[in-house]
């Protein structure tokens, strides 16, 4: 049987993720959520009354 040295292992640290756009990311979300929500509405009641004209 050969035997295999062991190879040296390089160990990187890893650095952590920059968490300081988390903040920006999620008023984003929340921004444009409404911003969908709202033109649904709107959306709604414009059919129901123009659907109702007829």
């Amino acid at each position: 049987m050969p035997v295999y040295e062991e190879e040296p292992v390089e160990r990187r640290v890893v650095a952590e993720p920059d968490r300081t756009n988390d903040g920006l990311a999620g008023y984003a979300l929340v921004k444009y959520g409404f911003i969908l929500a709202i033109t649904i509405v709107i959306l709604y009641f414009l059919a129901n009354y123009v659907l109702n004209r007829f």
